[in-house]
Order: C-alpha cells, then sequence, then structure tokens
C-alpha cells in the first residue's frame, strides 16, 4: 500500500475515498519516528507505542493464522482421496485446526477493537513543506491577492452596520436558539439567498461543476470517512435511535458518495449547499468523479 501521504505528494491521477483511518498500519510500523516527528510537529501529544504494541500482536496473530490456513488446505485435500480408515484421524486434525484459527479470529478481532479507536485518533502527517510553528505568528504568507481597501471613515463593525440596517436580529436569534445564534431579516435573509445561488450558479454554469442536493442525515460512517468523528462526537447532533447524525457541513455526503471506491481520474465536481446545519450555512465545493 501507498501511503497517503506520500501518494498525494506527486500523483493526483489516482485517487480514493474510503472511510478508513489516515495511516496505513504498515506505515506506521516501519516509520515510527516519522509518525512521532509529524506528531511533535502538529504540537499533538499523542503516544503511538500503545499502537506499535498493538500492531504487532495483530501481524503476530495473523501470522499464525495464515499458517494454519496453509496447513489446513492439504489436510482437506488429503480426506477427499483418503482411504475410509485414515479420514478419521484427517478429520480431527481438521476439526482441531479449525478451531486453533476461529480461536486466533477472535483475537485478532479483541486486537481491532483496541486499535480502532486509537488509529481513529491519529492525525494525518504534516507535509515537509509545511513550516513548524506554536503560533498564528509563525504562519507565513505564501501570496496576497489585490490591495487592502483604505477607508476615508472609521469603518463600523458588521454587527452593529447590519442590526442599524434591519439586515439581522441578534435578540431574536437568541429567543429561538440561544446565544451567538442570528436572525437573517428582510433584505438581510435575500442577500444570504442571492449569494447562494450565485455560488452555486458561477460553478454549476461556467466550472461545469454538478450541483447535489445530499440528505440532511448521514450514517456514522460517513462521518467517520469525512473526519468528522471521534474527534467531534460531543458536538454533533445524532439521532440516537437511528445512529444518523445531522450535517455539519456538505463536505460529509460529499465525500461519502465516493466512499469505497477508487477513481483514476476527475471527470467532474460536484458542489452542494448543507442546508441542515445552522452552524455551517456555505456551499461546499468538492471534487467527485461521476459513475
Amino acid at each position: 500500500m501507498v501511503p497517503l501521504e506520500n501518494k498525494c505528494q506527486d500523483d493526483c491521477s489516482y485517487l480514493c475515498y474510503t472511510v478508513t483511518d489516515m495511516l496505513s498500519l504498515d506505515f506506521i510500523r516501519l516509520h515510527p519516528d516519522v509518525v512521532r516527528e509529524g506528531l511533535r510537529r502538529r504540537g499533538d501529544a499523542q503516544d503511538i507505542d500503545e499502537i506499535l504494541r498493538l500492531i504487532e500482536q495483530r501481524r503476530g496473530l495473523v501470522t499464525r493464522c495464515d499458517g494454519l490456513y496453509a496447513e489446513l488446505k492439504p489436510l482437506r485435500e488429503q480426506v477427499r482421496v483418503a482411504p475410509e480408515a485414515r479420514r478419521e484421524a484427517i478429520n480431527k486434525q481438521i476439526k482441531a485446526k479449525s478451531h486453533d484459527i476461529r480461536q486466533l479470529e477472535v483475537q485478532c478481532d479483541d486486537v481491532d477493537i483496541h486499535l480502532q479507536p486509537l488509529m481513529l485518533a491519529l492525525p494525518n502527517i504534516p507535509h515537509a513543506s509545511v513550516p513548524s510553528g506554536e503560533s498564528e505568528d509563525d504562519d507565513c504568507e505564501l501570496s496576497r491577492w489585490g490591495t487592502p481597501l483604505s477607508f476615508h471613515f472609521v469603518p463600523q463593525k458588521h454587527w452593529d452596520l447590519s442590526e442599524r440596517l434591519h439586515l439581522t436580529d441578534f435578540e431574536a436569534g437568541a429567543k429561538l436558539s440561544g446565544s451567538r445564534f442570528v436572525v437573517l431579516k428582510g433584505h438581510g435573509a435575500r442577500l444570504e439567498r442571492a449569494l447562494i445561488t450565485f455560488m452555486l450558479d458561477l460553478h454549476t454554469r461556467e466550472h461545469s461543476y454538478t450541483e447535489i442536493m445530499p440528505p440532511y442525515l448521514v450514517k456514522r460512517s460517513m462521518m467517520l470517512g469525512a473526519g468528522q468523528l471521534p474527534k467531534f462526537e460531543d458536538q454533533v447532533y445524532v439521532c440516537t435511535e437511528d445512529e444518523l447524525y445531522l450535517n455539519p457541513t456538505a463536505e460529509v455526503p460529499l465525500v461519502g458518495l465516493d466512499s469505497g471506491a477508487c477513481r483514476e481520474s476527475l471527470a467532474s465536481v460536484g458542489i452542494a449547499l448543507p442546508c441542515c446545519d445552522a452552524l455551517c450555512q456555505k456551499p461546499t465545493i468538492f471534487c467527485r468523479q461521476n459513475s
């Protein structure tokens, strides 16, 4: 398996969208120091020693299981042609090895149960070109477009200006949903709708994007595949009875459309508006391959 962090560096012609871990088990096992350094640069205090221990334990179980399968195959071939007197003895060997295989597979599944949450919590490692830093003061400006506007007056804060123009109503937002929510009204609501329409029309008409209206709710596997879980487990809205999650952003269902599939190229792109989560009302552009 080619590690994702190396594959994307030089080659974007082969893309896979799968609900899986960010780093492969083999990459972590073969390059533990690279992973540790990547975590250090991210300011992540995670310790991968337990992951490495479980990986080695899993490899040992899989190796033993594969060995038993290799021994089992010729026994099954022998029992078909063996004389009647020998079949009972061979069948006992087959039964014993099958039992041992089942025991090893149960142990392997148990290791996977302990390994999965550790792997899902392990982030990708930063690219070598990404500068290290501890705060925004260490950020590097890569490019700049246009010239910042200079005002001949003291500009007002947008929340003050919008209320004075009757575009927003913060008191109504707090009444309906609590603090930090706002109600758009009149020209404010119309402006929001116009901006959404402009963005969707621009990319669908001029850039050959496909407009997509995804479901409001998605499965847990889709949230995992898009990286929303387990990191934001305590911040998402969920229907516990059906285990369906409210889309936090349109990236989740758009990524999910190609989950479990591999594409050799990008023939088209998709754009969608997350119309379910009031905390993230903006169009999301995401490249996807049409089938």
